[in-house]
């Protein structure tokens, strides 16, 4: 019995490290699957493909917005101006309100922006 204890041990020590390499943060990986389109199904509009935004985004858009309005349709059109490479800005603006409430809604839920953190 003492050859199947030391292999379980070895066997337990390999899964400790295999589980903390998997762990290992790598920026350079997040940046990477930052510029991916992403698409997501729903029922009423079909499926919607768009894009994380990067910190840079997030920092361009503070600085141009003038009021939460602003800052609500440039989010939703750089989200979706990945996803859409024709799409201006204008065309987002243009959206009925609820349409462009439900992409809001749907791609900051999906993408966990904005959202609250879950205790």
């Amino acid at each position: 019995m003492g050859n199947v204890q030391e292999y379980a041990e070895k066997l337990d020590e390999y899964d400790k490290k295999k589980r903390l390499k998997a762990k290992v943060f790598n920026p350079k990986d997040v940046v990477k699957t930052a510029k991916a389109v992403l698409s997501i199904e729903d029922p009423e509009l079909g499926t919607i493909k768009y894009g994380v935004l990067s910190m840079n985004d997030l920092l361009e858009i503070g600085a141009q917005a003038k009021s939460n309005e602003d800052r609500s349709v440039m989010i939703l059109y750089r989200m979706l101006k990945k996803g859409y490479p024709d799409l201006t800005e204008e065309d987002v603006r243009n959206l009925p309100m609820d349409t462009a409430t439900k992409l809001l809604t749907i791609l900051t839920q999906s993408s966990g922006f904005l959202q609250p953190p879950k205790k």
